[in-house]
């Protein structure tokens, strides 16, 4: 199990910056073990005494040696800038904000068989579990669950957008952010069947702000039915933070394949523990 952040975290991470860091690690390092062997060798000989005092014979060096011992200086800084770049990108990744309260958050699939038979059953006993505030069910839209592409109709034109299937409690549980309009209404099994939300980039996409798009009706191909948009949610990063955040649309259903679960505190362990 993870918590949401960490997910974000494996996907920024791997593989891109792995094999950087990799390459940035181990080139200069070797690089550095070469040039360093001569000039090494050459002040092995001298004697640092006479060194000190200007008197030594032996310290007598040729172009290469002088061209070995300055590349020696530029390995060394080259290194030194490439670790604080290094460092403060994992600090600009563990801080940066991605649009969506990840703090005592974990998700995980139910990709089998019995899971998904049993999702409401197993949704119900998480939940009562000691130490679990909310539960809720997802397919797409977090960095740890597959998004679909569906196909959209709006005046006329014709979209192909991420889409996320969340049941209606996923937005409080989340804390995602309303700009324009409103949520789901849980009471509402209107809002459920002919409901949809989407983020700040899909409005961008169709004139927002300059035009309203609360009330608007979207043709859903993949459904043959119309939606109305009920509200805006503020751009979040749903992938890695190296992808540009894409249109998102959030339809509300029962259904899903991942367990979002709100934890009350961060002792996860004790939690977890609780069924074992």
């Amino acid at each position: 199990n993870m918590t949401l952040l960490e997910s974000y975290k494996i996907n920024v991470i791997f593989p891109s910056v792995y094999v950087s860091i990799i390459t940035i690690a181990i080139g200069p390092a070797l690089l550095t073990s070469i040039v360093a062997v001569l000039p090494a060798l050459l002040f092995l000989s001298v004697n640092p005494f006479e060194a000190i005092s200007g008197k030594s014979k032996g310290l007598r060096m040729n172009l290469l040696q002088h061209t070995l011992l300055s590349l020696q200086f530029a390995v060394a800084f080259v290194m030194l800038v490439l670790t604080v770049v290094i460092v403060r990108q994992f600090e600009f990744m563990q801080t940066r904000d991605i649009g969506l309260n990840d703090d005592q958050v974990l998700v995980f699939d139910s990709n089998n068989k019995h899971s998904w038979k049993n999702k409401s059953y197993i949704a119900n006993e998480i939940k009562a579990l000691s130490g679990v505030s909310n539960v809720s069910m997802l397919y797409g839209g977090v960095a740890d669950s597959p998004t679909d592409v569906s196909t959209y109709e709006i005046n006329g034109l014709g979209y192909q957008w991420n889409t996320a299937f969340v049941q209606p409690n996923v937005i409080e549980l989340l804390e995602l952010s309303i700009v324009e309009g409103r949520s789901f209404n849980q009471s509402l099994k209107t809002d459920s069947q002919n409901g949809i939300l989407i983020n700040e980039s899909a409005a961008r996409a169709l004139g927002w702000p300059q035009n309203n798009l609360i009330g608007e009706s979207v043709f859903i191909a993949e459904d043959d039915k119309y939606r109305n948009i009920l509200g805006i949610i503020k751009d979040y990063h749903y992938e890695s933070f190296i992808k540009k955040i894409e249109p998102l649309v959030i339809q509300s259903d029962s259904w899903g394949e991942s367990f979002v679960i709100k934890m009350a505190s961060k002792d996860y362990t004790s939690v977890l523990n609780q069924n074992e």
